[in-house]
């Protein structure tokens, strides 16, 4: 376990720049954190991105912009979809958490979910909304497979 919160920037292999961004992944576990050290920010960005919540409990906050005690909607799935968003937004998370986010560009998502891009504008969905088949089994496994 983490004594000190971990935040690594993941660039991808050669093979995957073109579909990948970039991952981020954050492990605030056996870290003793304030609430203003608890949120996530994300900016408002054209680029869908993908997320798994390996461990932990991660909520999206109403007011992007609160520093303490949000409001928050209920708890997000353990893999999740983002669409590009047209404005920031914020999780936060009570307790320990450990989770990686992988932004695609915005070609990826047809090529490989066959999603429109302008229906999936600001929704945050359960990844098996977007996606299906054996790509759906492969990225939900990776939770089971990073549980630790």
């Amino acid at each position: 376990m983490a004594n000190t919160p971990v935040s690594k920037l993941h660039f991808p292999q050669a093979n995957l720049r073109g579909c990948i961004f970039w991952g981020v992944e954050r492990d605030i576990r056996g870290t003793a954190l304030s609430d203003a050290q608890r949120f996530n920010y994300y900016p408002a960005s054209p680029l869908p991105t993908i997320s798994w919540i390996f461990q932990g409990v991660l909520r999206i906050v109403l007011d992007p912009y609160s520093t303490s005690a949000p409001e928050m909607r209920s708890p997000l799935p353990r893999v999740l979809f983002a669409g590009p968003h047209a404005r920031p937004s914020a999780s936060w998370s009570a307790g320990e958490v450990h989770a990686m986010s992988v932004t695609l560009l915005p070609e990826t998502l047809y090529r490989l979910f066959r999603a429109r891009m302008e229906s999936l504008v600001d929704k945050v969905l359960p990844l098996e909304s977007v996606v299906t088949g054996l790509l759906l089994d492969k990225l939900l496994a990776m939770v089971s497979s990073h549980h630790r």
